[in-house]
């Protein structure tokens, strides 16, 4: 009999205790559900503090600096939890449609840098610039571990004025790309009044600033108007336009500087190279008959090729076997072009493994980067007082911007070359080239700066605009 009391009694015992847990249980859910069912209408945002000003104006002059530190207070859920508040922005009376999320943070503010909050103004919301637009910011609070509706902040208003991102370049033209306003140097917008590039100068050229591509529209500004600090290789050539002359022996790349708030210039050695060539078995490894790369600043070099399948190649600095050299292994830890394999043989050469054609190589020094892409047939034209001036059939095609062809020389006719039939802006002149042969042609020629034919006959004329080489031999 005892046996089954102290059964009975535990069975009691067991009763008893599921019953008040299960008491326990009930009043904890009911006390959760009490809290996450809360009236979210009645939880007041993160109230945003007034701006420092109700009306700003934006400068690229500032663009690295802080607008503002936009603060707001903490939001109120009736217990402790964890916040995260998205700072938001958009046009007034849009009713936040088209809002920008500028910061999201846990904290009770962010800082809002200047040029992320005009790019925000200019190419999200479409603000046109140097033009005051009236915005609202607004604070949203949500908690992500709750499923509850998020929490806005009532909106406050000012007015921005944005500025323009697009900062237009200034120019360098000159002799060093043959007068040519199609191939002048840019150099970009760095800050206001200020502009950097990089350029190749060689002993003798001659050149000046431009506001736009044009002589007839927009400012030029030669030796005369730089009152502030000039580099010593940059010398007054004293003439009438008022030109600059690089009068330095150390040719190369430069790192150019202007600044038209001071009036100054400043200019620094590169230290990669200002000329690259490619020679290999599609210029059957010749030195006399590489491919000149254009360089067009910043250690980026370009040019136009037929490229074979199977043919290997390198880089040289310039055409001779005892030069500086770059192989595959130079670039085997930047981004070579999929149709380019290596190291091959002895000297880690390239391969081309693509479909052989026409391509365009972009060669960056600087990022050891290589493209190949799909070109089309360069042209030249020869164009002058032999042919009425008018534009006929295109040079011979050789590589990169080198040409020929077979054709009369008149004594005492002018004339000069074109990259594209029918575009007078884009010429090459006789100042786009070196050691002209003197017992063939004089020059410069007239406001065009042409050729003067001193020979009448039959000539095969050879140019590479890249090196600055142009021959003639009579023909056979």
């Amino acid at each position: 009999m005892k046996v089954i009391k102290i059964k009975n009694m535990k069975k009691i015992l067991y009763t008893g205790l599921i019953f008040l847990m299960l008491i326990f249980t009930f009043s904890c859910e009911k006390d959760i559900v009490d809290k996450v069912t809360l009236d979210i209408s009645k939880v007041t945002g993160g109230t945003i503090a007034n701006l420092s000003s109700s009306s700003y104006v934006l400068t690229y002059a500032k663009a690295n600096d802080n607008f503002e530190t936009i603060t707001w207070d903490s939001t109120d859920y009736g217990y402790p939890t964890s916040i995260t508040y998205i700072l938001q922005i958009d046009v007034e009376g849009s009713d936040f449609e088209n809002a920008v999320d500028l910061a999201t943070t846990t904290d009770l503010s962010a800082e809002i840098n200047i040029e992320d909050l005009n790019n925000v103004l200019v190419d999200d919301l479409s603000q046109a610039p140097e033009v005051p637009a009236a915005v609202q910011f607004r604070v949203i609070s949500t908690i992500v571990s709750v499923s509850l509706d998020s929490v806005y902040s009532a909106p406050i208003t000012v007015n921005i004025t944005p500025y323009d991102p697009d900062i237009p370049p200034i120019y360098i033209v000159g002799s060093l790309q043959g007068w040519s306003l199609d191939d002048a140097i840019e150099l970009q917008s760095t800050a206001p009044l200020i502009y950097s590039g990089f350029v190749d100068f060689e002993t003798g050229d001659v050149f000046r600033f431009f506001e736009l591509k044009s002589w007839d529209t927009g400012e030029q500004w030669g030796f005369s108007y730089f009152s502030g600090s000039i580099p010593a290789a940059f010398e007054d050539n004293g003439d009438s336009d008022s030109n600059f002359k690089f009068g330095s022996d150390i040719l190369g790349t430069y790192a150019v500087q202007v600044d038209l708030n001071t009036k100054s210039i400043a200019i620094e050695k590169q230290l990669f190279p200002s000329a690259l060539f490619l020679i290999g078995g599609d210029q059957a490894w010749n030195l006399e008959d590489p491919l000149a790369l254009r360089h067009k600043g910043g250690g980026v070099f370009e040019g136009i090729e037929t490229f074979t399948n199977g043919n290997e190649w390198r880089f040289f600095e310039s055409a001779s076997w005892g030069a500086n050299q770059w192989n595959y292994n130079t670039f085997a830890e930047g981004t070579i072009d999929e149709k380019l394999s290596g190291p091959n043989g002895g000297d880690a050469n390239f391969l081309f493994n693509g479909t052989t054609g026409i391509y365009k190589i972009t060669v960056s020094t600087l990022d050891l980067s290589i493209v190949l892409e799909p070109a089309e047939m360069p042209t030249m034209y020869r164009v002058g007082g032999f042919n009425s001036w008018t534009f006929g059939e295109s040079m011979t095609w050789i590589r990169g911007e080198k040409f020929t062809e077979t054709s009369e020389l008149v004594a005492g006719t002018e004339w000069r070359f074109f990259p594209e039939s029918g575009n007078w802006g884009n010429t090459r002149n006789y100042t786009a080239f070196k050691n002209v042969p003197a017992d063939l042609w004089s020059g410069p020629n007239g406001g065009d700066l042409n050729f003067l034919d001193l020979v009448s006959g039959t000539y095969t004329i050879t140019i590479d605009v890249v090196q600055g080489i142009i021959t003639g031999v009579p023909a056979k």
